[in-house]
């Protein structure tokens, strides 16, 4: 059946509204969110402790400083300003015991010490650590000759012989105690002869004086027979 053809506008206009109305009550889809930036790594992730001339590991004998600094780097090794960090030691005294590091991530304190030394660097829960040991100084040897090995009172005279077990150390005096309550004798050279008058135990003592106030030790006992009668 055919319908007037006013109807039919009618018609038309209808659904033409209806797929406008239908079309405007559809959502587009949303567009794709963009990815998150990836998270930049702050805050100490690392310390690191050396020392600032690297041939100071070991320390002359009698001691000496030595500076140490601690690096402190994030996740990505950059250099982090401003943490706090503590110094500690096992012996010595150390000019900082906290410093805080500066733009480029490090700090630094200094260490004087005579003996061997372990210096920890602590961040939050990093640690690093480094050892500095002092170089072993000359030693006194003494050497005692007698004949026979044990020597008797105002007849067997003793030789003492001395010996720095650096050939290179200069000594400047040597000092000696025979142990016998005689007065101490001064010598150039390292060794002298002695005749004692009493017998008895004698704890002998010798000192070098090697400069700067410096001083070696050593000692012996010797048991001195009586003089034949």
């Amino acid at each position: 059946m055919r319908l007037p053809s006013s109807l039919s506008r009618c018609v038309y206009i209808l659904v033409v509204c209806a797929g406008v109305m239908l079309g405007c009550d559809r959502k587009s889809p949303a567009p794709p969110s963009a990815p998150s930036p990836a998270a930049t790594p702050t805050g100490p992730a690392s310390i690191t402790l050396a020392l600032a001339d690297p041939s100071s590991d070991t320390l002359p004998a009698g001691g000496g400083s030595t500076t140490l600094i601690a690096t402190v780097s994030d996740a990505a090794g950059r250099g982090v300003a401003g943490a706090s960090v503590s110094f500690a030691t096992t012996a010595g005294v150390l000019s900082n015991a906290t410093v805080d590091t500066d733009p480029s991530g490090t700090a630094r304190t200094t260490l004087t010490t005579g003996r061997e030394s372990v210096v920890t660097a602590t961040t939050g829960a990093r640690s690093g650590a480094v050892t500095i040991r002092v170089a072993r100084g000359a030693e006194l040897w003494l050497r005692v000759f007698t004949v026979p090995n044990q020597p008797r009172a105002e007849v067997d005279p003793v030789t003492f012989v001395v010996s720095v077990s650096d050939p290179g150390q200069k000594v400047e005096r040597f000092r000696w105690n025979f142990g016998d309550g005689s007065a101490l004798q001064d010598t150039s050279g390292d060794q002298v002869t002695y005749l004692y008058r009493q017998p008895g135990p004698k704890a002998i003592e010798v000192h070098a004086d090697i400069g700067n106030g410096r001083r070696l030790a050593a000692g012996s006992v010797l048991e001195v027979l009586p003089a034949p009668k």
